[in-house]
């Protein structure tokens, strides 16, 4: 039987690269551990959403975030995901990067992770005019006929009380109540 650690051993090729981006170097990571996909993931999913609705431009946007932020050693500090867009549009250097995370064979796996979770947000998710429908449907479904038949019992009996005895009882119940605060 083979072990793990000897097939890796010879084979293992996950290793980050160094390019000169504008001068500076700049890693790429081929590898990640496992929290940092799953952040990558949810991170895009997650952001290509607004008020529960899906945002395709929302995707290409955290992309971009993503890729600097978790594909690379670059520091973005607090800048936010706005200024990263801004910054990566038409530029070389982003286009450098992005060249070289592409053609990683993780990167597939990611941006296939990505689309799997948008899809199940989608499928999964309920709006609003779903719950009013799946409530109204439970509604109709119940045994709304005994309850109708009781009321209707009610108010064929009420058809028959003198008007005038029933005002006289509710009034006399209501000086009890009175005298006895």
């Amino acid at each position: 039987m083979s072990k793990l650690i000897d097939v890796i051993s010879k084979n293992f090729a996950l290793k980050n690269t160094t390019k000169r981006i504008n001068g500076v170097p700049v890693t790429i990571k081929a590898y990640l551990g496992v929290d940092t996909f799953a952040s990558i993931v949810q991170t895009v999913a997650q952001s290509s959403f607004t008020d529960g609705e899906y945002h395709a431009e929302n995707r290409e946007i955290a992309r971009r975030y993503a890729i600097i932020k978790y594909m690379t050693d670059i520091e973005i500090g607090d800048t936010d995901v706005a200024e990263i867009f801004k910054t990566t549009q038409g530029n070389n250097w982003y286009a450098q990067i992005e060249a070289e995370v592409v053609k990683l064979p993780l990167w597939g796996e990611v941006e296939s992770a990505i689309d799997k979770q948008i899809d199940y947000i989608i499928a999964t998710r309920q709006t609003t005019f779903d719950k009013l429908c799946a409530d109204l449907s439970a509604m109709l479904s119940a045994d709304t006929k005994a309850d109708l038949a009781d009321v209707k019992e009610v108010l064929e009996k009420l058809d028959k009380v003198d008007k005038q005895e029933f005002v006289d009882a509710v009034v006399e119940q209501s000086v009890k109540k009175t005298k006895k605060k």
